[in-house]
C-alpha cells in the first residue's frame, strides 16, 4: 500500500511565490541562465531596466530569440506589425506597464538587430562530453521510441 504524506502550503509558498512582487506566481516565467522564476509581468518591467537576475546577478541574454528574429528574414518585422495590430483592434488589452517590445513599437535598428539583407555566421558544433551517450539511456532519440 502507498502512503501518502500530506504537505501544508506554506512548506511550497518558497518555490511558488515571485521574488519582485511578493505574490504567488502569475504566468510564471523562468530566466534560463539561472532558473528562478517570477511572475512574467514582473520580470519583463525589471528586465527592461536591468540586465541581470534579482535573486543571484546572473546576466539576462535574450540569445536564442537574437538568433530566430536573424536566422528567419521578416520575423521580428511581422511581430512587431501582429502586435501593434492586436493592440489597435483590442485597445483595451493594453498593458500601460508593458514594454515597447510587447506593443510592437520597436525596429529593427531600435532592438539592435541586424538586418535583413546583412549575412549572419552561424555555426552549430557537436561536443562528445555534453551528457549524451549516444549507446546509453541518456540519449534523447530513446524518448522518442525506436525503429530498429
Amino acid at each position: 500500500m502507498h502512503r501518502t504524506t500530506r504537505i501544508k502550503i506554506t512548506e511550497l509558498n518558497p518555490h511558488l511565490m515571485c521574488a519582485l512582487c511578493g505574490g504567488y506566481f502569475i504566468d510564471a516565467a523562468t530566466i534560463v541562465e539561472c532558473l528562478h522564476s517570477f511572475c512574467r509581468t514582473c520580470i519583463v518591467r525589471y528586465l527592461e531596466t536591468n540586465k541581470y537576475c534579482p535573486m543571484c546577478d546572473a546576466q539576462v541574454r535574450q540569445t536564442l530569440q537574437d538568433i530566430v528574429y536573424k536566422l528567419v528574414p521578416g520575423l521580428f518585422k511581422d511581430e512587431m506589425k501582429r502586435r501593434r495590430d492586436f493592440y489597435s483592434a483590442y485597445p483595451v488589452a493594453e498593458a500601460p506597464l508593458g514594454s515597447q517590445e510587447e506593443r510592437g513599437e520597436v525596429t529593427e535598428r531600435d532592438q539592435g538587430s541586424v538586418p535583413e539583407d546583412e549575412i549572419v555566421s552561424l555555426s552549430i558544433e557537436f561536443h562528445r562530453d555534453c551528457g549524451y551517450g549516444w549507446g546509453g539511456g541518456n540519449d534523447p532519440r530513446n524518448d522518442r521510441g525506436s525503429r530498429e
